[in-house]
């Protein structure tokens, strides 16, 4: 497809408008191209430490978490105007994002705080569904499914090495 593309850490697909959208830590920048391999371009730069993309082309939303010296979840629209920062507080590492598309909510999960939150799309009304009372242990992944959220989190280093475990949460009262 591309034979300069590197440090990719994230990868989001606008099922609507046929676009791959991706983040880049080496780059720090958001990229897209057509489905079909064409029209690679730049949509936002100047990111600290990208981690994780997520699209909701519906609406028009391009969103992605950087951890870097200043942690944040962004927002703007799919050509990259319009950008809002959504969260930077009370965060320290967003290592992963996902969407709730029906009730129009961001969830994101951070290593750094061992909990998974979540927002609406413009970043109001946060709250923390899951906290770390030892069984979410640096959480590096995350799904939304319905009123289902799953989070991947790494065994103890004790341990050896079993598929990761999947900690599913289900019935949320928002």
């Amino acid at each position: 497809m591309f034979s300069r593309v590197s440090g990719v850490v994230g990868l989001a697909v606008d099922w609507i408008h046929q676009v791959l959208y991706w983040i880049s830590n080496e780059t720090g920048s958001v990229q897209a191209a057509a489905l079909s391999g064409t029209e690679h371009t730049a949509v936002l730069s100047g990111l600290s430490s990208p981690t994780a993309i997520a699209v909701q082309p519906e609406d028009g939303f391009l969103f992605w978490s950087d951890a870097g010296i200043s942690p944040r979840i962004e927002r703007s629209g799919l050509n990259g105007q319009n950008r809002r920062t959504l969260i930077t507080s009370v965060i320290q590492n967003p290592v992963s994002i996902a969407l709730d598309v029906p009730r129009g909510l961001l969830y994101w999960a951070d290593a750094g705080l061992n909990a998974v939150s979540r927002v609406t799309y413009d970043g109001l009304h946060r709250k923390t569904v899951v906290e770390s009372n030892g069984y979410l242990n640096q959480p590096f992944g995350l799904a939304v499914f319905e009123v289902s959220v799953s989070s991947k989190h790494p065994p103890p280093p004790s341990t050896p090495p079993p598929p990761l475990p999947v900690t599913s949460h289900n019935n949320f009262s928002f």
